[in-house]
């Protein structure tokens, strides 16, 4: 399925993995298939990938990261 040039995914979490398997892979397919994709984390920058926040795992597929 493709959602064509003018989508774009607006992802507003935290990134806490709360020890279950992270949704990465599902994330990763859906940002190939837009045109870009924002992740808005409401954590504070500074508690990013720190205890079980899993931001690394997501970063790579993200057009921007706020």
């Amino acid at each position: 399925m493709s959602y064509g040039e003018l989508t774009e995914v607006l992802r507003k979490v935290p990134t806490i993995g709360v020890y279950l398997p992270s949704e990465e892979k599902i994330f990763k397919d859906l940002c190939r298939r837009v045109k870009k994709c924002y992740w808005l984390n409401p954590e504070a920058k500074s508690k990013w990938n720190t205890g079980d926040s899993v931001i690394d795992r997501y970063t790579p597929y993200v057009s921007e990261l706020a």
